[in-house]
């Protein structure tokens, strides 16, 4: 008895009053006529029905309404007809569902301006509310495509930082999206054209940088990566090789074309510190 008495305590303080009852409910079947177990049971409800009423409260004064509504279910779910509790559980769903069709007006809003993404982050906020919204669900079925064809019209602009935004905000709702993958290929494909053109006029950081600018979109592809590296390492080989050729025709007294190496050497590598002196 004193075990399962220090047990309920112990759960009560953790606030784990399910745990707790069921403790109690042990103790009454071991003792049906116990006076203090029933009142035992009787505080414990009464003490999860405050802390319950209270953290809802709390909840609702922060805004996060979602939680309040549970912490009232759950006072209900130990005190069925209890009508504070009811009365609070109905004020805030009567909140939830004026909140729903006020960001549900504004995604109609946003969509009629063609402002998608927009529309997106507000149905969203919907289906947090109410995750069966079936205007909402219908609607990111219609946005999501749009976005992702969006996002390819962006990467021919040039406007990749756009491009990556939209594909982010797919990816929140639709992480798996194929299209995603596809359109960061096809972004991933203007920067790689650039740095080939580069690297073919022996521009090597030029190319360099291009890929280091597509990383700075898609922070983390295995292959920028790896030809930022290849392109560093190809600058430096050429840079020293040009280098070196300008040194040898220098001491043959060949002025003219130890510059012409240089500049090339420049070309390659515009940073070189040995080229510059």
């Amino acid at each position: 008895k004193w075990l399962q008495a220090v047990a309920v305590s112990r759960l009560s303080r953790e606030g784990a009053m399910e745990e707790a009852l069921e403790k109690i409910g042990e103790a009454e079947r071991l003792m049906p006529d116990a006076v203090s177990v029933t009142a035992a049971r009787g505080r414990l409800i009464d003490d999860a029905v405050a802390r319950g009423l209270e953290e809802g409260r709390i909840q609702e004064e922060r805004l996060l309404i979602k939680e309040a509504l549970q912490a009232y279910r759950r006072v209900l779910k130990l005190v069925p007809d209890k009508p504070q509790a009811t009365a609070r559980v109905e004020r805030v769903e009567q909140r939830i569902q004026e909140q729903v069709q006020s960001h549900a007006l504004r995604a109609r809003e946003a969509a009629s301006k063609r402002d998608l993404e927009q529309a997106l982050r507000e149905w969203r906020v919907v289906l947090d509310a109410e995750a069966a919204h079936q205007e909402a669900l219908d609607q990111i079925g219609v946005i999501l495509p749009a976005l992702l064809v969006k996002a390819g019209d962006r990467i021919r602009e040039g406007l990749f930082q756009d491009a990556v935004a939209i594909y982010g905000l797919v990816e929140q709702v639709r992480p798996e999206d194929p299209g995603i993958q596809a359109g960061r290929e096809k972004m991933k494909g203007v920067f790689a054209e650039r740095a080939r053109i580069h690297e073919s006029q022996e521009e090597i950081s030029k190319a360099r940088n291009a890929w280091e600018e597509f990383l700075a979109f898609v922070p983390g592809e295995s292959e920028a990566q790896g030809e930022v590296r290849r392109l560093g390492e190809e600058g430096q080989k050429r840079s020293a090789a040009y280098l070196h050729q300008a040194k040898s025709l220098k001491q043959k007294g060949d002025v003219v074309e130890a510059l012409f190496m240089v500049q090339k050497a420049l070309r390659v590598e515009p940073a070189s510190e040995e080229a510059i002196g």
